[in-house]
């Protein structure tokens, strides 16, 4: 018979330094407190269903239940208590979920305080008290079927992404845009030996040939002023800006025009000349049409104007007259409406508003679990819009597992890549500077941390993710309708599809594999 060596444990009782009167013995670390919904609407002898869990790390089936004050009126009946559990780097995280059935005595507002829960934090060796929120519940007279819903946020204007979707640009333009910098030092190289060349041999012919041509814009640049100012050649400068202000130019383009006139004397007829001839001619040109368009008559409007201001006339009336989702949706015909705002999804899925209103319609309707899928769509394309936020907590993920796979990052994968481009390209134009080269090394490594953060997101934003839209969807062993199902999930569950068979998807939730319905879940 072989033995092993006796192992002590030594187990101390909780700390009684700030220890709550109300302390129970919960202990975990990281712990948070949800309650869901946070309103309920309801008729007077209806039954709805509120849900509070703990997430965090620690002995998750001994956690007591949280401490809630139910006002006078308002019935509670514990419900079905569930526990998830999954080990994290040898620590044991998950949640616990208390149900509660609410009944309401009589119609009236009833306002449930804030549920408190006192426990131990591991991480920080004191007591903490944990507050949820606090929940609102409406009782109407009458019985009938009703749906505990929280209001929406209004819905979305539409606003087309003003950055263009750089996650599906080629390979090519990324190894392009890499390479850049190096060019552009390059080039600058070869333009200052130019320079240093072009020094000593003297003007170039190109550029003798550009003198002359400005010797031509002059005499029409002055031919022009005197249209306006008749002694124009008597002004100098501030002089001329004057002039021309009293003539009736603005006076941001007389005081430009003044400056220009000066630069283009001075290059026609000064000693030194002008660095780049076709720079000036450029803004001498661009001076002349802005002069000359402030003299062209007001004449009767041509026919293809008088069409354009009749089509903007006609088009509103048009318009009022179209059934819009939003005019829909406002109307009390929600169904219809969602229909809509899927159609407008499908077919420009980097809209955020589309998705967002999506969810709004889907979530009026009760199918929390497609306006939660909808709502994740519209945060990863929009995630510091606060509506969208505020959505999202009308639907809370309900274990740590949907939460992982519904994550969504504080920046879009495209805001990251163009960050990251933008840094690139600042950092490599400092490098241009010797004494700034230590500086433009930490703007290019930063450059490559948005790079690199972007890549990630990208990759966790396109897994294939499906949530389920029924309680108690059971996840089968075989892909057949009489295959056992020992696992089942609530409604809204997060799982990562892996395989997709005739109907059957093969799905993973945590550390459980099985096959569900393609119909039971939808796609986020």
């Amino acid at each position: 018979m072989v033995e092993s060596d006796s192992l002590r444990i030594d187990v101390a009782p909780d700390p009684a330094l700030g220890q709550p009167a109300d302390f129970r013995g919960a202990a975990g670390g990281g712990l948070a407190l949800r309650t869901n919904p946070l309103t309920l609407d309801m008729s007077v002898g209806d039954a709805r269903t509120l849900a509070v869990s703990l997430e965090g790390r620690g002995n998750v089936a001994l956690w007591p239940e949280p401490q809630i004050v139910w006002p006078e009126g308002l019935r509670a009946y514990p419900g079905e208590v569930q526990v998830s559990v999954q080990r994290d780097n040898g620590l044991i995280r998950g949640s616990k979920t208390f149900s509660y059935v609410l009944v309401a005595d009589s119609a009236g507002v009833y306002h449930v305080p804030s549920p408190t829960y006192p426990y131990y934090d591991l991480d920080a060796r004191r007591y903490i008290e944990l507050r949820g929120a606090r929940l609102d519940v409406v009782a109407r007279p009458g019985t009938g079927p009703s749906v505990a819903r929280a209001t929406p946020p209004p819905l979305l204007a539409p606003r087309r992404p003003l950055l263009p979707p750089l996650t599906r640009a080629p390979l090519a333009l990324w190894v392009a845009l890499a390479a850049a910098p190096f060019a552009i030092l390059a080039l600058v190289r070869v333009r200052r030996t130019g320079r240093d060349a072009a020094r000593h041999r003297g003007p170039a012919p190109e550029q003798e040939a550009e003198v002359g041509r400005l010797d031509v814009l002059e005499r029409h640049f002055r031919r022009e002023l005197e249209g306006l100012v008749p002694v124009a050649e008597r002004y100098d400068g501030p002089g001329l800006a004057d002039a021309l202000r009293a003539a009736g130019v603005e006076a941001a383009l007389a005081g430009h025009v003044a400056r220009v006139r000066d630069r283009l004397r001075q290059a026609v007829y000064g000693k030194r000349g002008v660095s780049d001839p076709a720079e000036l001619a450029a803004e001498v040109e661009a001076v002349r049409r802005a002069l000359l368009g402030r003299q062209v008559p007001r004449g009767r409007a041509g026919p293809f104007a008088r069409a354009l201001v009749l089509g903007l006339l006609v088009l509103p009336v048009a318009a009022r007259g179209q059934a819009t989702p939003e005019r829909l949706y406002a109307a009390g015909a929600v169904r219809a409406a969602a229909d809509s705002f899927a159609a407008r999804a499908a077919a420009e899925p980097d809209v955020a508003a589309y998705w967002y209103n999506l969810g709004d319609a889907q979530y009026e309707l009760g199918a929390d679990a497609r306006a939660e899928a909808a709502w994740v769509r519209a945060a990863r394309l929009a995630p510091r819009n606060p509506a969208v936020e505020l959505a999202l907590g009308l639907v809370p993920p309900g274990d740590p597992v949907t939460e992982r796979l519904l994550w969504v990052g504080p920046l879009t994968p495209d805001e990251a890549l163009a960050l990251a481009v933008a840094l690139w390209t600042i950092g490599w134009l400092i490098a241009l500077r010797r004494r700034w080269r230590p500086a433009a090394v930490g703007v290019l490594v930063g450059a490559l941390v948005a790079a690199g953060y972007g890549a990630v997101v990208w990759q966790r934003y396109h897994q294939s993710i499906a949530l389920t839209l029924e309680n108690e969807t059971p996840l089968r062993e075989a892909p057949y309708g009489g295959a056992a199902g020992p696992d089942r999930l609530r409604e809204g569950t997060a799982v990562q599809v892996e395989a997709v068979r005739a109907g059957w998807l093969l799905v993973r939730y945590g550390d459980a594999r099985g096959w569900v319905l393609r119909k039971e879940v939808v796609p986020l």
